[in-house]
């Protein structure tokens, strides 16, 4: 089985977030990040909820923010938060699926697997076949690695 890293590269002919939109830059928006991930579990789920599917470990990969901010206009970011708290709550309904190696387009490539056995998953952020995904790491201890949000039409194989 071939084993996949966790480096992401820009695609060709990708833009930065419009001039009148300035984001942070990444080092300081990430704990913010992380304050709208756990608002959002605190919003989506009743307390008698939160026993039951408790806002497990997760971490952002160091190219999160970036990709975040590069998605800002097309997904908002609180949709973004709202995925990834579910995500780490293990909530069921936002049909994840492997993220595969190879370029077949199809379901028969293996799911990628990283050296450190972490597997690669995605999601939708939104409805319909081009909203964009939230890529992320399962690792073996039970941690999400947060990895990026790409469109489906640019995901590039690992």
């Amino acid at each position: 089985m071939a084993t996949a890293t966790k480096t992401v590269t820009a695609r060709p002919g990708q833009t930065q977030a419009p001039a009148f939109t300035p984001a942070p830059p990444a080092s300081r928006s990430m704990p913010v990040m992380q304050r709208l991930i756990c608002r959002e579990w605190l919003t989506a789920l009743a307390v008698a909820d939160r026993h039951d599917r408790v806002l497990g470990g997760y971490r952002l990969a160091p190219q999160f923010m970036a990709s975040v901010e590069d998605r800002r206009i097309a997904t908002p970011v609180p949709r973004i938060g709202f995925t990834c708290a579910m995500v780490a709550s293990k909530l069921p309904g936002l049909e994840p699926h492997p993220w595969r190696e190879g370029k077949s387009g199809g379901g028969y490539d293996p799911q990628a697997v990283c050296e450190d056995r972490a597997k690669a998953w995605m999601c939708s952020l939104g409805h319909g076949r081009c909203a964009a995904r939230l890529f992320y790491w399962l690792l073996p201890d039970g941690v999400i690695e947060f990895d990026s949000v790409r469109n489906h039409e640019a995901i590039s194989r690992i």
